[in-house]
């Protein structure tokens, strides 16, 4: 399934936790070569800040925590939710500005559509518009 794409978050914890020792979680050093091995380089002080968010500790704390399957998936949409964040800044757009911008949009179709039906129905009753 990795080889095709289609790997879920539990086949990447088998993939990682096989090639390595096998013990049924993942360290630090296991998760950040994960990350490298997916395109996205994190730095030490991001995987503490990580397994910190997930473990729901001081990140002073995490030197040598491990993550289960479980808390695996909540990093990696850690992973997602910061990418999008940061994609989304790079770009000049925040969530208000996302927002308002479909909010405008749907404006615009339902006043488009609205005069679609308008012009339909002037045609249809043979008055004038």
């Amino acid at each position: 399934k990795v080889q095709e794409g289609k790997a879920n978050s539990k086949d990447l914890f088998n993939l990682v936790d096989k090639a390595n020792n096998g013990n049924g979680s993942i360290d630090q050093g296991e998760f950040k070569q994960l990350a490298a091995r997916l395109g996205v380089n994190l730095t030490d002080h991001r995987v503490n800040e990580i397994f910190a968010g997930v473990k729901k500790v001081d990140s002073a704390e995490t030197v040598n925590m491990e993550l289960n399957e479980n808390e695996f998936e909540e990093a990696m949409k850690y992973i997602q939710d910061k990418n999008v964040g940061l994609s989304l800044e790079i770009l000049g757009i925040s969530a208000s500005s996302l927002t308002g911008i479909l909010v405008t949009i749907t404006i615009i179709l339902c006043l488009l559509f609205g005069f679609i039906f308008i012009g339909i129905e002037a045609f249809a009753l043979g008055g004038i518009f």
